[in-house]
C-alpha cells in the first residue's frame, strides 16, 4: 500500500486560473500606444484525486460544527477543523505509548496455569515480514523528502522570476519617467518660447508623473521577502526528515536482526527505542494530516485566497490574467501618457512650423526615445509573463509540495502502526526466547534484569510444562 502512494492517479478535472467566462481566447490588434498583448495563454492548474479527496473530507470544529472546507487560514472555525484532524491520530499514539509506560512500570501481572510455547518458527517469519515492510515505509520519507525540497525550490524559482519581471518594470518605467523629465528641461532650454513649447513640457512632466504613479504601484510588490526564511527552514526539515528516517530504519533492521538471531538482551533493548519512535511516527503523521488537508484545500482554490490575501486590483489583474487589453488595471494612466505623448507630437510639430528656423532634431530625437520607452514599459506590464510565474508557482505547491506531504504522511502512519504491532510480536518472541531449564517467566523478576519488556515488574516463575 505504501509503495502505491507515490504514484498518484490525476484526474482530468483542472481548475482554472481565471474565471469559465474568460477562458477562450480572444486576440487583438492594439494602437500603437497602447499595452499590446498578443494572447491570453490558457494555462490550467490539474490537482490530482488525492487532494480533491482530503479537500472533501467533512471539516468540522472543535465543537463538531461542520466548517466550510474553503481555505480560510484567519478563520478560527477552520484553524479548529484542521486541528480537528490531528487529534485522533495524536490521542492514539499517546494511548498506547502511556499503555506500553504503564504497563511496564506500574502494572501487575497476575500469574497464570503454566503453559507450553509454541514454536517460534512462524513469528519469527512474521517478525522478519513486519520489519521489512515497516523498513520500506519508512524509506518512502526519502522519497517525500526530495518532493517537498522539490517543490520549495520550484517556488522560490519562480517568487525569484516574478522579482526580476516586476524589477524590470520599474527599470523600465524609470527610464521613461527620467527621460520624460529631462525632454520637459530640453524643452524649457529652447531659445524661443511660445504656448507649443509650454504645452509640450507640461505634457511631458504630467507624462512622468503618471508613468511614477505605476512604478510606486509595482514598487509595493517584493515577492522575495521569504525566500531565505523559506530555504533554511525547509533545509533544516529536510536534515531532520533524513536523520529521523534513518535512525527509525535501522531501529527497525536491528529490531528484526535481533530477533531473528534469537538474542533476547538485544531485542528487549530495541523494544525500549521502537515505544517513541512509534510515538514519534503517529505525531509527525497527524500534523502532516493536517498540513495536507489544508495544501488540499488551498490548492483547490488558490485564486480566492491570493486575490484576497495581496487585497489589490492590480494582484487581481495578475492573478486572473484576463483576456483584452482593456482588462488592464493600469490602464487609465497608460491612456493618459498616450494622450500626452500624441499632444506632445501634435504641439511639436505646430511649433517647427511656426519657427522653421529653430533647430529641434534633438527635441525630436528625445520625444523618440520616450514613445520607445514607453512603448517597451508597455510591453512589461502584460499579465501573460507574471500569470504564468504565479501558475507554475501554485504547481509546484501543489504538486510536488502535496504529493511529498501526502508520502510523508503514509510514511509515518504506516511505519507507527507497524510498530506496535512489531512490539507485540517481539514481545511473545521474547516469551519463547527466555526460559530457564523448563520455566518461563510470565513476568519480570524481582530485580527487572529478566522481565518481558513492557510488562509487569512484578512475576514468579511457573512450573514447568
Amino acid at each position: 500500500v505504501c509503495v502505491c502512494v507515490c504514484v498518484f492517479p490525476h484526474s482530468t478535472h483542472t481548475t482554472p486560473l481565471y474565471p469559465r467566462s474568460t477562458r477562450q481566447l480572444r486576440q487583438k490588434k492594439a494602437p500603437a500606444r497602447s499595452l499590446a498583448v498578443a494572447h491570453i495563454m490558457s494555462v490550467n492548474l490539474t490537482i490530482s484525486d488525492l487532494v480533491r479527496r482530503f479537500h472533501k473530507l467533512p471539516h468540522y470544529d472543535l465543537n463538531f460544527q461542520p466548517v466550510s472546507s474553503t481555505f480560510a487560514p484567519e478563520n478560527t472555525g477552520y484553524q479548529q477543523s484542521i486541528v480537528s484532524f490531528m487529534i485522533p491520530l495524536a490521542a492514539v499514539a499517546t494511548f498506547f505509548f502511556l499503555w506500553f509506560l504503564m504497563s511496564f512500570c506500574c502494572c501487575k501481572r497476575a500469574a497464570t496455569k503454566p503453559f507450553k510455547p509454541a514454536s517460534a518458527k512462524w513469528l519469527r517469519c512474521g517478525i522478519a515480514f513486519i520489519g521489512t515492510l515497516c523498513i520500506a515505509c519508512i524509506s518512502l520519507c526519502f522519497v517525500g523528502d526530495v518532493s517537498v525540497s522539490t517543490g520549495t525550490d520550484k517556488l522560490i524559482s519562480q517568487t525569484v522570476t516574478a522579482g526580476r519581471l516586476f524589477d524590470a518594470v520599474l527599470v523600465n518605467g524609470t527610464a521613461v519617467e527620467q527621460a520624460a523629465t529631462q525632454l520637459a528641461t530640453d524643452i524649457d532650454d529652447l531659445p524661443v518660447s511660445s504656448s507649443e513649447t509650454v504645452a509640450l513640457a507640461s505634457d511631458m512632466r504630467a507624462a512622468a508623473l503618471d508613468v511614477g504613479d505605476i512604478v510606486k504601484t509595482a514598487s509595493d510588490f517584493d515577492f522575495t521577502f521569504m525566500n531565505d526564511d523559506v530555504d533554511k527552514y525547509d533545509k533544516l526539515r529536510s536534515q531532520i526528515t533524513l536523520a529521523f528516517t534513518a535512525l527509525v530504519a535501522a531501529i527497525a533492521l536491528l529490531a528484526t536482526l535481533f530477533a531473528l538471531c534469537k538474542t533476547p538482551a538485544l531485542m528487549k533493548c530495541m523494544v525500549f527505542f521502537m515505544v517513541p519512535a512509534f510515538f514519534v511516527c503517529l505525531l509527525l503523521a497527524a500534523i502532516e494530516l493536517g498540513l495536507l488537508v489544508g495544501t488540499s484545500d488551498y490548492c483547490v482554490g488558490p485564486n480566492t485566497f491570493a486575490s484576497e490575501f495581496l487585497a489589490s486590483s492590480a494582484a487581481t489583474y495578475y492573478i486572473y490574467c484576463p483576456p483584452g487589453t482593456g482588462n488592464n488595471v493600469f490602464l487609465p494612466d497608460i491612456e493618459d501618457v498616450n494622450e500626452r505623448l500624441a499632444s506632445a507630437d501634435a504641439e511639436l510639430a505646430k511649433f517647427k512650423a511656426e519657427y522653421p528656423e529653430v533647430d529641434t532634431q534633438a527635441i525630436e530625437q528625445s520625444l523618440s526615445e520616450v514613445e520607445t520607452a514607453f512603448a517597451n514599459f508597455q510591453a512589461s506590464l502584460a499579465c501573460e509573463a507574471f500569470n504564468a510565474v504565479y501558475v507554475q508557482a501554485v504547481k509546484a505547491l501543489c504538486d510536488d509540495g502535496a504529493t511529498g506531504v501526502a508520502i510523508l504522511f503514509f510514511a509515518h502512519f504506516f511505519s507507527g502502526l507497524l510498530f506496535i504491532v512489531l512490539i507485540f510480536m517481539m514481545r511473545n518472541l521474547w516469551f519463547m526466547y527466555n526460559k530457564q531449564t523448563g520455566f518461563y517467566l510470565l513476568g519480570a523478576g524481582r530485580s527487572g534484569s529478566e522481565g518481558s519488556p513492557l510488562l509487569a515488574r512484578r512475576g514468579r516463575k511457573e512450573s514447568r510444562f
